[in-house]
């Protein structure tokens, strides 16, 4: 069944009115999720798009298809169309010098060239259960009119979204999905006649927790919970075909602030556990891992490496490889600590739990499954206390342990919670925003409560080398550039030189940040 909406403001409202009915707009921010620009410029011109292609090019979980009434188009696969170079005398898609390259449906031909079919048909994006929010699409020669339709998450119906403009002439358009969709987890874009997509925008949430701690969802919920207990931060019973993961964190007060101390996995049978000082692999100590050493964890490798910030302060990483694109990351800074899930496989957390969230509903929800919590932090953060019914991992013991309810945050009431050091919000502010803080917000509140300034260094976004390949080589470029940790700087150098020659969503090495 289809739901169509009419290209009005009120049908706009309506479909914002789905998705916020599962994503609170309160805390929901998905603009501060990770940002991806899918373009097909490291494909070569009549290319066929497969799986294998875009996960290689950082695009995990992403399979593209297309579909024609006509036996005149080519199917299931898209071809790649070069806009600055066209072929088969298509010269309607010729595209803006920004444009590269685009996906079509192809027409059965002689020419031995690209060349879309006059015919007509759909091109369909699937996440495969992972969510994405929808931001901007190129689409290329608006002669006829372009249906676009979402599946959104819970929600198994396609719905229709308003039309994009249809300026005639050939024409290309970029299309903002009516301001932008959310939770996505499918895309189709259906063409009456020809037509073409050089390039879509998305984000895309991952779930992290960190600093003093700040907790984001599987849907980008934000919270923050400053109890002192053990908390199941994940429990996915189905993860890797049935070998479970459970993933708990330890908290601990400060007279000032709170922040995770240490970290406890278990996948399969075996037991990792992290903490400033230690690592235990099954309650056994390894002290004396080597920087990029590495241990097995029911069969994956746990790697270690050790590079300082630009600034010199220590930080260690450990990174749990799953597969070739899907990581975990346990990040060590001072007595802070950071988990992040990266390129997660949907299919890994469908049924997860805890802390992070109920996967299947998006919601922040209590451990019955129906009671919605995502309005109080304290108690969703309490609720999901380990007790007596989840896998006991860390190797020792520290009150409070359940039954005991988890200790209180300190009374923020004199505001001693926000102030220590003489540092005002002013200065932690300022100091926040010329260190490029991902999230200025959450850098101020840490800042002022630990007195570090220093900690900047570990909240930044930077961007440390850029690896460029496929069409970049071509194009001359080539090689490994390192830009240093200067964001600015490193952005200008992107976006000038490699930007419309390759993937965006190629391997830029991040360092990893707490924040």
């Amino acid at each position: 069944m289809i739901k169509s909406f009419a290209c009005t403001a009120t049908a706009l409202l309506s479909l914002l009115t789905v998705v916020h009915s599962i994503i609170d707009p309160a805390t929901f921010d998905p603009d501060k999720c990770s940002s991806s620009t899918l373009n097909f410029n490291f494909f070569h011109a009549y290319d066929q798009v497969t799986d294998e292609t875009l996960a290689a090019y950082g695009f995990a979980y992403l399979s593209i298809r297309t579909s024609s009434d006509s036996s005149n188009c080519e199917t299931p696969l898209a071809r790649v169309f070069d806009t600055a170079r066209p072929t088969c005398g298509d010269g309607d898609l010729t595209g803006a010098p920004d444009d590269g390259k685009a996906i079509i449906v192809q027409e059965k031909s002689r020419c031995g060239g690209a060349d879309d079919c006059a015919d007509g048909g759909t091109i369909e994006f699937d996440w495969n259960g992972a969510l994405v929010n929808l931001r901007s699409m190129r689409i290329l020669d608006m002669d006829e009119a372009v249906e676009v339709s979402v599946k959104i998450h819970t929600h198994p119906d396609w719905t229709v979204l308003p039309a994009p403009s249809h300026p005639g002439n050939g024409q290309h358009v970029t299309y903002d999905f009516g301001g932008g969709v959310d939770s996505v987890t499918q895309l189709r874009v259906h063409f009456v006649g020809s037509g073409g997509i050089p390039s879509l925008t998305y984000t895309k949430c991952e779930p992290i927790v960190h600093g003093d701690p700040h907790f984001k969802t599987w849907a980008g919920h934000k919270f923050d919970y400053h109890g002192q207990c053990d908390l199941l931060l994940v429990h996915a019973p189905h993860f890797q075909q049935g070998q479970g993961l459970d993933l708990q964190v330890r908290t601990e007060q400060r007279s000032f602030f709170s922040f995770v101390s240490r970290v406890a996995i278990k996948i399969g049978n075996d037991i990792l556990e992290v903490g400033y000082r230690d690592l235990l692999l099954n309650g056994a100590l390894h002290d004396n891992l080597p920087v990029n050493g590495s241990l097995d964890l029911s069969g994956y490798p746990v790697t270690y490496t050790d590079e300082p910030f630009p600034n010199g302060r220590a930080q260690k990483v450990y990174t749990i490889q799953i597969n070739s694109m899907e990581s975990i990351r346990i990040s060590v800074f001072n007595h802070f600590m950071a988990i992040r899930f990266l390129h997660i496989n949907p299919r890994n957390y469908r049924d997860a739990t805890g802390l992070y969230g109920d996967y299947n509903s998006l919601r922040m929800l209590a451990r019955d499954g129906t009671t919605v919590l995502q309005h109080d932090p304290d108690q969703y953060g309490a609720e999901w206390q380990v007790n007596d019914q989840d896998a006991q991992l860390f190797a020792q013991a520290q009150a409070p342990q359940y039954p005991q309810a988890c200790r209180p945050a300190p009374s923020i009431a004199d505001g001693s919670r926000h102030l220590r050091h003489g540092i005002t919000k002013a200065q932690a502010r300022d100091a926040c925003q010329r260190g490029m803080a991902a999230d200025i917000g959450d850098c101020v509140f840490d800042v002022m409560a630990t007195g570090d300034l220093g900690m900047i260094q570990s909240m930044r976004w930077v961007v440390k080398t850029i690896e460029v390949t496929g069409d970049a080589i071509d194009a001359g470029i080539g090689g490994t550039t390192t830009v240093g940790s200067d964001v600015a700087a490193a952005t200008n150098w992107w976006v000038g030189n490699v930007a419309n020659v390759t993937n965006p969503g190629i391997d830029i090495e991040e360092l990893f940040f707490l924040h």
